[in-house]
């Protein structure tokens, strides 16, 4: 998971921990490339607004070396990136979009789903 909102971030984490999800988090996207190369994530879940690479930049980045991977794009401010979410979600960049003040419980169902998705391509 990568959010550059420490509090956001923390908080996540902390749920999806106690979900039985194995999260490995990052503030900067840099370090989350860095990550992600070592560690191949099933799924990656990415704050679009992020200083340095904003969340598109940086899946377009994963996607180069883990085509496979599932992405869910999380945002606050989902009309100023309106136009580059829509398009990330047509082409398959991301598999979901959800914006901030979300549940925690609806990301973890929509892990639940992504992850069987994805256990269920790889057989």
């Amino acid at each position: 998971m990568v959010d550059d909102n420490l509090q956001h971030l923390e908080s996540i984490h902390r749920h999806l921990t106690y979900c039985g999800f194995e999260v490995i988090r990052a503030t900067d996207p840099k370090r989350a490339l860095e990550l992600s190369s070592a560690l191949r994530p099933d799924v990656i879940i990415a704050d679009i607004r992020m200083p340095g690479l904003n969340g598109i930049e940086l899946i377009r980045k994963f996607k180069e070396v883990q085509p496979d991977v599932k992405v869910i794009l999380i945002t606050g401010y989902y009309a100023e990136y309106e136009p580059s979410i829509k398009e990330a979600l047509e082409t398959g960049l991301a598999d979901h979009v959800l914006q901030k003040r979300y549940r925690a419980s609806e990301l973890e169902k929509l892990l639940r789903e992504l992850l069987k998705t994805y256990s269920d391509d790889m057989l």
